[in-house]
Formats: C-alpha cells, structure tokens, sequence
C-alpha cells in the first residue's frame, strides 16, 4: 500500500502512507484527529480516490474498483445498522443482493450469530441493542461478506470503557479465529497496542512509525511517538561521558556517549529504578503518588526538575519523603527535527531487578544513533 490523498484546494496531503500489510495480521492505524487514518482506511475501501499510489491485496491492483467490487467489507463508526430490519434481516440483506442461496444464506447466518454471541436477539430491531450489541451485529454483517480484508472505523468509541475493553477483546479472538487480515482505525493508544499485530502510528498525514506494539511503546524513533504513545518524560538535556545532563544536574551513571549531545531527553516512568537505603544515586523528592493497580506512579522532583516514576505498588515511597534514583535506558531527540539520535540502555547501580515496575530488561546491543 503506497497512497497519498491530497483534496483540491489543500496545500499538503491528508493522508501519505506505505506500508505492507502481512497476510491475517491485525494492524491499527492509531494517531489524532485529522492525521490521515480514517482517509487511509476509505482509500482501501473505495469511498475516497487516491491523487496517487497503488492499493494492492494479494497481488491485485485494486485500487480503481468500485467498493462493491472490492474483497474488502467496512464497520462504521456509527454502525450503519438499518433501522427497520431486525438483526437476522439486517445480517441477510447484503448476502440476498448477492444473490446467495436461501439454504447457504441461513446456515451462514445461524453460525455467524453463534460465534459473534447474538443467537436468541435475531428478532430485535438496532434500537434494542445495547451498544455493544449493536457493534457485533455491525461486525457480523461485513464477515458475512467473507471479505479478504476487513476495515474498522473507530469501531468501539461508542461503547463505554468497560464495554470497550469486552468488545475489543472480542474483535481480537474472531479476527485470529478467522486469521483475517484487518486494518484498525482508532486514536486510542491503549487499544492500538492491545490487540495489534502491528502499529502504524500517523501524524500531519504522515506514517511517523510502523512496527509491533512492544518497538512502538519501547522503541520510539520519533518525538511525536514518544510522547504520544504512552507516557514519556521528556525533558530538555544532553547526554554526556559522565552522564545524563538535566537542569545543570548529572545524573549517573555515566560512559552514555563520547561525545556530548544536546537535545530533549525522554525516559519512560518504568525506566526510572528507585535506589535501596544507602545506594548511590540522584537524589529527589517525591511529591505526589498515584496507585494504578500493582504499579504506582510518582512524581519525582529536583535540582534536576520533574519527572515520573512508575514502581510496585508494595515498595512505593510515601508522598514529602526523600528518595533516590538512577536511571535503566535514556534516549535523546534532536530538538528540532524530533528525530531519535541516541538509544542507549544504562547500567543501573541499585542493584535491583531491572523488571520489576513492569518493563522490559535491557536489551543487548542497544543502539545509538548519531552519537
């Protein structure tokens, strides 16, 4: 997929990506409102023409047929559920103008209920769902079309935050069951990384990265990713051979580069080890703490500034004490191209289990660019 869209009139595409897709993968398109990711999806599925570029499935330049004629099948956002038709009719319409056979139309139909959890509600009507409800029927109807792809519009921003997780986490197991490939369009991070084979995160219309949620989260080679994707301190610094530079402050340990380099310094709040009694480290106040389950989060301030750490929540600190603190990985983003230079994995001095707030350990040869 190499497509760029720009509407008459504008002066920069609204939407500008390439990307290959791999074969029954799940990949989300996640990034703000505006930056491409619903045109992108209305490209595949031929509601919007490309100014340029090739959409091809399977080896086959599809790219000027008409939505009908295309193996893709779409879930609103709205559902787009007819009013009145109950769901067996609302499930059999699309199949009836393809002109199925009646016989083949209700087996599928019967099965397809079964495994979207609807049997029993096939004579209620769209206004008697609930919202979720609503969703799998809407799901139900575009794999009855057994579409080679299958395209989600922000499927679940309808749905509250509990139903959210339940429907997403159902959206996922059909997908794998069925080993269709699927694009995913959603602004919400949390549920991109959830279910997703692969990320595509976009910005200003523009792919900013693509790769698996653990490169996207742990591996950010853009500013805007950083700091979207997650939570990401990110301050201005430099990294030096003595250490990492922030607010006239060095903090160990050193030997991050040879040379100086300045720019915005981003380490996630997992990244951030807290020292036992005695150990070496920066020193800090911590001034606020919030509980999220087994991980709690502090705010950490100093000569240094502020900055968040993320810790068990057995072992956290209590809100006016002092505390002590090295950090596991740090990377620098050029300050005016936001563009990653260094990546480097530290080695920390507490002593502790480098996983134990839930992030993953350092990975050897860690990478530095520019440095």
């Amino acid at each position: 997929m190499d497509l760029v869209k720009v509407y008459p009139g504008a002066q920069k595409p609204a939407a500008q990506i390439s990307m290959e897709v791999e074969d029954g993968s799940l990949v989300t398109l996640l990034g703000p409102s505006g930056c491409g990711k619903s045109t992108t999806l209305r490209m595949v599925a031929g509601f919007a023409e490309p100014t340029r570029g090739r959409i091809l499935v399977d080896g086959r330049d599809i790219t000027h047929l008409r939505p009908e004629h295309r193996p893709t099948a779409m879930v609103f956002q709205n559902y787009a559920l007819w009013p009145h038709m109950d769901v067996w009719h609302n499930l059999t319409f699309g199949l009836e103008v393809r002109r199925k056979n009646p016989k083949a139309i209700r087996s599928a139909v019967e099965a397809m209920l079964a495994m979207v959890g609807l049997t029993g509600l096939e004579h209620r009507y769209p206004a008697q769902l609930s919202g979720g409800e609503q969703q799998r029927v809407a799901l139900a109807r575009a794999l009855l079309l057994e579409p080679e792809v299958l395209l989600l519009d922000e499927p679940l921003s309808n749905l509250d935050a509990h139903m959210r997780v339940r429907v997403r986490d159902e959206v996922r197991s059909i997908q794998q069951r069925l080993k269709i490939t699927t694009l995913f369009v959603t602004h919400d991070q949390e549920e991109a990384t959830a279910i997703a084979d692969k990320v595509a995160v976009m910005n200003q219309g523009g792919l900013i990265q693509f790769g698996t949620p653990f490169d996207i989260y742990w591996n950010p080679r853009h500013l805007f990713v950083a700091d979207f994707v997650g939570r990401m301190n990110l301050l201005p610094g430099a990294m030096t051979a003595q250490g990492v530079v922030l607010g006239g402050v060095t903090l160990p340990p050193g030997g991050v580069v040879e040379r100086p380099v300045e720019g915005i310094v981003g380490f996630r709040p997992e990244e951030v080890e807290l020292c036992p009694d005695g150990a070496p480290g920066t020193q800090a106040r911590v001034t606020q703490l919030s509980m999220r389950g087994g991980v709690s989060e502090l705010t950490l301030e100093g000569e240094f500034g502020r900055l968040r750490a993320a810790v068990p929540s057995n072992r956290v600190p209590l809100a006016g004490t002092a505390a002590r603190f090295v950090l596991r990985r740090v990377r620098l983003y050029d300050a005016a191209t936001h563009v990653l230079r260094v990546d480097r994995a530290l080695q920390g001095e507490a002593g502790a289990d480098p996983s134990r707030a839930g992030g993953p350990p350092p990975r050897p040869g860690e990478r530095s660019v520019g440095a």
